[in-house]
């Protein structure tokens, strides 16, 4: 099974952060932590500057209903405009 060339995790929470690095999920070959909410780089250079993204896996735990329609919304677009003419 072929690897991803990149995997792009958006975790805002400290503790999840501190575990991801005691597990050294930071020094992984092609893994690129984003600390932080979705919210803060959806717009963000630093991840549309990836040139896009085959997938995108959501948890949208506490969001209410303003916040999954800005998920879905914001995955179409990140999705579609990011996508390399052939």
């Amino acid at each position: 099974m072929q690897s991803p060339a990149l995997h792009v995790i958006i975790e805002p929470h400290p503790d999840v952060l501190q575990h991801m690095k005691s597990l050294g999920w930071h020094l992984k070959e092609g893994v690129k932590i984003l600390e932080g909410t979705w919210q803060d780089f959806v717009d963000s250079e630093l991840l549309l500057g990836e040139g896009g993204f085959d997938i995108v896996y959501t948890d949208t735990f506490a969001e209410d209903y303003n916040g999954y329609s800005h998920i879905f919304d914001s995955s179409v677009v990140i999705l579609t405009s990011l996508i390399s003419p052939s």
